[in-house]
């Protein structure tokens, strides 16, 4: 395979991030030429990170198999629309600071796992460099997200190509993913940035409220009262329909990767059309990786709103579903976990 490597210096990607974090309206474009450089500079940079990104999952993947045998990772290199979007959130970010461009995700079944891989990543006398950490489960954000996220720098005597990219590893609970995923995928049905902790704030406090209930259910240490979040969560899912909305959405995609094909693929490229409740997933085999990067950019410069799309690697189609299963509608647990909470 021919791994992508940075053809332009920093400067040059930074140059290019502001470009694109201030062309905030596309048909009044000074120069059309200058912003398709600097998408095309960006989209090099974010494929760079292809190889770096791909030497972590492997080690992830042997410590959080050695911990749960059930727990499953993938990767993914952010979309277009995310990098941009999280430019012009932070004006004073450049490009090249950005350190969730890759990203890893390790999905294990309880908190105590959780924990331990966190303590065996950091733990490991590997070269790569920690050179940030949050704790989400012990210091939740405000809008209710949970979950333990290091920040790599890619450091190697054999690949220096890469040093300094930065690499973000997440790990969470099966119920925290559920709850993170619920949020995207109500997010992307009702056009709404929820996952950025922007929308309506009817929204944003329903989901603040399962986090907290769910939290409960795994045991972390919570000064709330179960009875009270309960009764304000039924309240709220009667006027929001959150689960039939689910359900239905549930129902259109759940097929998207049934052909048995697929499982023998490489890299997917997975388009979601949230207006006309559609979903679409081309398949690479390995060698492909340098066409799977051309359509992923090609389809993010003609979608339309409404429609998503994202590259991702996994090492089956399961392994697919899980970890992204906010692209296929599969929010089944999140549905009966939160069942459970509203229902007793």
């Amino acid at each position: 395979m021919q791994w992508a490597i940075p053809e332009n210096s920093r400067e040059q990607v930074n140059v290019a991030g502001r470009t694109l974090a201030q062309a905030l309206d596309m048909q009044n474009l000074a120069d059309m030429d200058a912003y398709l450089d600097a998408h095309a500079i960006m989209s090099n940079w974010r494929a760079s990170h292809q190889f770096p990104l791909n030497t972590f999952k492997i080690n992830l993947r042997e410590r959080a198999k050695s911990i749960d045998e059930n727990a499953f990772v993938a990767q993914r290199l952010k979309r277009a629309t995310s990098i941009v979007a999280k430019l012009r959130r932070f004006p004073n970010m450049r490009l090249t600071q950005m350190q969730d461009i890759g990203g890893c995700r390790a999905v294990l079944s309880s908190l105590p796992d959780v924990i331990r891989l966190r303590d065996a990543l950091k733990n490991s006398r590997i070269k790569h460099r920690l050179v940030n950490e949050k704790d989400y489960i012990t210091a939740p954000k405000a809008d209710g997200y949970r979950g333990i996220h290091l920040v790599y720098r890619y450091v190697s005597d054999r690949k220096e190509t890469y040093n300094n990219h930065s690499v973000e590893i997440q790990i969470r609970t099966n119920l925290q993913h559920a709850w993170a995923t619920a949020v995207e995928t109500v997010g992307t049905l009702i056009g709404q940035g929820l996952k950025a902790d922007q929308g309506e704030k009817v929204w944003l406090d329903f989901f603040a409220a399962v986090s907290t209930a769910f939290a409960i259910r795994e045991g972390v240490n919570d000064s709330h009262d179960i009875d009270q979040i309960r009764a304000m969560l039924r309240d709220m899912e009667r006027e929001l329909h959150v689960i039939d909305r689910l359900t239905m959405f549930q129902s259109v995609m759940k097929a998207a990767i049934a052909d048995p094909e697929r499982r023998r693929s490489a890299y997917f490229l997975m388009v979601l059309d949230a207006p006309n409740e559609e979903v679409t997933v081309r398949a690479y085999a390995a060698a492909d990786f340098d066409k799977a990067t051309a359509d992923y950019k090609s389809v993010e410069e003609a979608a339309k709103a409404g429609v998503d799309a994202v590259l991702v690697v996994a090492d089956s189609a399961h392994a697919l579903r899980v970890a992204y299963p906010n692209y296929f509608g599969d929010t089944s647990l999140f549905i009966a976990e939160l069942q459970n909470v509203i229902h007793g």
